[in-house]
């Protein structure tokens, strides 16, 4: 029995350790360990719980010869898997990878290790090749170690912005201190800038084993309502009534013509709205719309679009599934048709009725009416009914006035005489009433109020196409030149 014992825990311990992982240094195992505790702070401040976490290992972490990376990766997972607050998507991304389609949703988080410089520039420009990138996302970017933070994060800022990344933050290590890890951002539109000063890395705070020396929000919005006169190129093709007479090479708004088409209308509010700049011009090819086809290739303006070249493309163009795998449209046009009336609001068609109910009206009722009630009350002296009483007698004067019955009817000349005054003005004041609401009721012409699409859209109105109306792409493979358009 004693041999059998002794048997198992000599297996036991061959076995520990045939396969236990080379040991690091003691501090070199409390950098990681410190950088793990802030990679999971991070992630519970800022990750949505319920989310998905797509966690990017180094291309080469499965070596053996690297047993810094594998480390870091057996306390990283283990501590973010022990949360169970996230779905958690590990993936070790190579280009010999075809498998890009198992992340059924687009994550909302990533997590990118890298270890150098040139391996993070890889693995981006290959996770954007992906069916589930999305730019939109929140992302981490840790590295256990770094000669020079502040330069590498500039170099991955600018990547970020590359690929449309504003959500970003990288967490390196201290140079005076590697269990300290500092988190640095970009604010791509502080300062007048339009997303081309990539000097500006901002060193926000600070962390070690999880504790934050600035509780700060690592991922503020950085998308502002306005964006500093900042230029959006815009390519065009000239298509009524989308695009009506746009001279080349012209500015948003420079222009006092409105009818330059309903696409360039909408694009000069939008820059009015939000203070940026269209620049508009067309391709030395007419009629160059371009298509998108299935491998990803592109002609025409859809090649310029997919290059980035341009920022917008207009000119009638349709919504395809083709085409909205490749890029991010907006369709503003439905094929319906919709009864149009003027536009006018009820504060409009009862301005004529108003008239009556302004104060000076009111002021000029109140006192005949209280004129007219003090003469009756001072000469009812020889009047032996209830208007006598200058409770009762405001009373029946108001009834009068409103044109309701009054029980006691007065007696004496002088008081009959004042009640008939104030019966002529109560019928003229309740005819002028009636006449004025049943005309502003039946009213149904109403004057122009809206003469440009920007009027449309602060009214909070819709835009409609009839049913007749054929667009550019409105199916794949379209021909151009044989569509037409109903302006």
């Amino acid at each position: 029995m004693s041999q059998i014992l002794f048997l198992l825990i000599f297996c036991q311990t061959f076995t520990s350790c045939l396969f236990e992982l080379k040991h690091l240094p003691d501090y070199d195992r409390i950098v990681r360990q410190s950088l793990t505790e802030c990679v999971v702070n991070a992630a519970t401040r800022f990750f949505k719980a319920g989310e998905t976490i797509f966690y990017s290992l180094p291309l080469c972490e499965v070596e053996s010869t690297d047993p810094p990376s594998a480390v870091l990766d057996r306390l990283m997972l283990a501590a973010l898997t022990q949360e169970c607050k996230w779905s958690l998507f590990v993936k070790n991304v190579s280009f010999s990878d075809h498998s890009r389609g198992q992340v059924v949703h687009k994550p909302t988080h990533y997590i990118i290790q890298l270890r150098n410089q040139t391996e993070f520039l890889k693995n981006i420009d290959t996770l954007k090749h992906y069916n589930n990138w999305n730019p939109l996302a929140k992302f981490l970017i840790i590295a256990p170690v770094s000669e020079n933070p502040r330069k590498l994060a500039t170099v991955i800022m600018k990547k970020l912005w590359e690929v449309h990344v504003v959500n970003g933050v990288v967490l390196l290590p201290d140079r005076w201190d590697t269990t300290v890890f500092n988190a640095y951002t970009w604010f791509p539109y502080q300062q007048g800038n339009c997303g081309d000063d990539f000097d500006k890395v901002v060193l926000i705070d600070s962390c070690s084993f999880g504790n934050s020396t600035q509780f700060v929000n690592w991922y503020p919005d950085k998308i502002p309502k306005k964006f500093n006169q900042c230029p959006v190129k815009v390519r065009m093709v000239e298509w009524p009534p989308y695009i009506i007479g746009v001279p080349n090479g012209t500015w948003s708004n420079s222009t006092n013509n409105s009818n330059r088409g309903i696409e360039v209308n909408l694009l000069d509010l939008i820059a009015e709205i939000f203070d940026l700049r269209m620049f508009y011009y067309y391709s030395d090819a007419p009629l160059n719309w371009g298509e998108i086809y299935e491998n990803g290739t592109a002609t025409g303006n859809m090649k310029y679009l997919l290059d980035e070249i341009d920022d917008i493309s207009i000119g009638c163009y349709g919504k395809t599934t083709r085409r909205a795998i490749f890029f991010q449209d907006t369709f503003y046009l439905s094929d319906s048709l919709v009864f149009c009336v003027p536009y006018s609001s009820y504060g409009l068609r009862f301005e004529s009725m108003f008239r009556i109910m302004k104060p000076g009206a009111f002021v000029l009722t109140l006192f005949i009416y209280s004129i007219l009630t003090s003469l009756m009350w001072l000469t009812s002296s020889n009047d032996w009914t209830c208007y006598q009483n200058l409770d009762n007698c405001m009373i029946n004067t108001l009834c009068t006035l409103l044109g309701l019955p009054v029980s006691h009817r007065p007696k004496s000349e002088k008081v009959r005489i004042f009640m008939a005054m104030l019966m002529v003005y109560s019928f003229c004041l309740i005819t002028a009433y009636q006449t004025l609401l049943d005309s502003a009721l039946t009213d149904v012409s109403n004057k122009q109020r809206i003469t440009t699409v920007k009027d449309v859209i602060d009214r909070g109105m819709d835009i409609y196409g009839v049913a007749t109306t054929s667009r550019y792409f409105a199916t794949d493979g379209s021909n151009p030149r044989t569509n037409k358009v109903n302006g």
